[in-house]
């Protein structure tokens, strides 16, 4: 279901190289860290996800191979690998375009930090490019705009200058989501 959000837009996307890529790499991912997804559903049919793994992985694993295909944030990985121990590491946060503005960006992320697999970390990081004007009005790479993860309590680490962006951290210890009564 991972690979069908990504790649349904495109024709006969099954028999893509780079979704063939995407796959290994979702099963090679998923073997050091389980889950590494959660999806959002309408009905039977997904409509959203958020990806994610553990910030200390990268010296293991890389991105996911759409990203240096793309030009995507694989430039920074060397920000992305310093600091931050013991962070998950948001990878991609997408909603199809005509499927935005009804809370599901919102209601992914907050699921990821109710989370047990969250609970176990830290924080959590992102980077969140600066908005390329060629993109539709809809599209924020890889993992949406840093006004949606400040709304969300995401705080600005570092400016970044290459790729342009910003690394923005939540942590989960002052967030006041751990502050919250716990259900029986």
């Amino acid at each position: 279901d991972r690979l069908e959000v990504c790649w349904s837009h495109l024709d006969d996307w099954r028999n893509h190289a780079l979704v063939q890529e995407n796959r290994e790499w979702l099963e090679e991912v998923n073997k050091l860290f389980s889950p590494s997804t959660f999806i959002a559903y309408e009905g039977n049919r997904p409509v959203g996800m958020i990806e994610f793994m553990p910030r200390d992985m990268l010296h293991e694993k890389e991105l996911c191979p759409c990203r240096k295909r793309k030009g995507g944030d694989a430039a920074v990985l060397p920000e992305l690998a310093t600091g931050f121990r013991d962070y998950l590491l948001i990878t991609c946060l997408w909603v199809p375009g005509p499927m935005q503005g009804k809370g599901l960006g919102k209601a992914l992320l907050t699921k990821l930090l109710d989370s047990q697999t969250f609970k176990h970390f830290r924080g959590a990081i992102v980077f969140a490019a600066d908005r390329d004007p060629a993109w539709p009005d809809t599209i924020h790479w890889p993992a949406g705009p840093r006004e949606f993860y400040e709304r969300a309590g995401f705080q600005v680490a570092r400016r970044l200058e290459k790729p342009p962006g910003y690394l923005l951290k939540y942590d989960r210890k002052s967030s006041r989501r751990d502050e919250r009564p716990r259900r029986p």
